[in-house]
């Protein structure tokens, strides 16, 4: 093979590999994709709401009080740290709105909390 047609080749072997690995957001089996992790996500978020807000609830009985943080809850109310991680990888929030509402809160997909995609749980 002539140093031309190595290169031309070695050249559309590389392109072929960047288009394919970055599929397009518009693509069908992206998003199907995307839209299936997301929806598996929000089920083991929702999962993770009861587990914690049954962990709050017991910490209250016992305490009179709820926890300040939630790592209060470990080891005795939950066994590992890895329940107060959300699916997206950021650690939930315990807060109490004006009226001493608590609500549990995961960033969301965007692992940023007070933005548009958080999602909050009343307790």
């Amino acid at each position: 093979m002539s140093r031309k047609v190595k290169i031309l080749t070695l050249t559309l072997v590389v392109l072929l590999t960047l288009y394919c690995d970055k599929p397009k957001k518009n693509s069908s089996v992206f998003s199907k994709m995307v839209n299936k992790i997301d929806k598996t996500k929000r089920v083991t978020l929702d999962t993770q709401f009861k587990t914690i807000e049954t962990a709050i609830n017991s910490y209250f009985f016992d305490k009179n009080e709820y926890p300040e943080i939630l790592d209060q809850l470990v080891p005795d109310y939950l066994s590992t740290e890895i329940h107060l991680i959300d699916p997206w990888g950021a650690p939930f929030k315990l807060e109490a709105d004006e009226n001493m509402d608590m609500f549990l809160i995961s960033a969301g997909r965007d692992n940023q909390f007070d933005t548009k995609d958080d999602i909050k749980r009343r307790i």
